[in-house]
């Protein structure tokens, strides 16, 4: 993932200086954020990054195929379970937590179900991501004074090759509580909106 994303060296230069020390840690692995599927509609605590579905301008811009399965996850969930795990008596080198897991195409019709709408679909394909470049959504143009679209465009195209690649695929494990799904989320957030 490092050769796609490099900031993923900064986790896994700590991760490396961590297990050549004494010291007990996990690493929390999640899924992508849910969240930003239901902003405004949802709480949540993270700002709009209207990344693959716009939800509300009825508009997708699928990575690839969009048939690869993607691990999603609801920030509140991931602090539920970072509470349990400080609860715990031991912990496992890694800590993993994924809410859903749906392909985008299967995303797609859960948004366009809830909103009953069809939405304008562009499909980037691997081509184009690695370029550098995605199909621009509505949303995205109220980032650019604070995200400049170039730099938007280049992050968005990183995280569709790696969703095309397999990344977000990760399995998930019980947690000991009920995760909140896409349907769940979309519905709550745009059903009748």
């Amino acid at each position: 993932m490092a050769s796609i994303f490099p900031l993923a060296n900064n986790k896994l230069a700590v991760l490396s200086a961590l297990s050549t020390t004494s010291l007990t840690y996990t690493t929390v692995i999640n899924g992508f954020f849910m969240d930003y599927f239901g902003i405004p509609h949802v709480k949540s605590y993270l700002g709009p990054f209207p990344l693959v579905l716009d939800i509300a301008a009825a508009r997708a811009a699928i990575p690839g195929s969009g048939a690869v399965p993607i691990a999603l996850t609801y920030s509140f969930d991931i602090g539920r379970f970072v509470a349990q795990l400080l609860q715990a008596p031991k912990w496992e080198k890694e800590s993993v937590i994924v809410g859903d897991k749906v392909s985008w195409n299967e995303f797609l019709a859960i948004a366009e179900e809830a909103r009953g709408v069809k939405f304008e679909v562009a499909h980037d394909s691997m081509e184009v991501l690695q370029q550098g470049k995605v199909t621009e959504l509505p949303g995205q143009k109220e980032l650019y004074p604070f995200f400049p679209k170039e730099a938007l465009q280049g992050l968005a195209a990183v995280f569709g090759v790696m969703m095309e690649k397999g990344f977000f695929d990760i399995e998930g494990k019980d947690v000991g509580f009920k995760t909140k799904t896409a349907r769940e989320l979309v519905e709550e957030a745009w059903k009748g909106k």
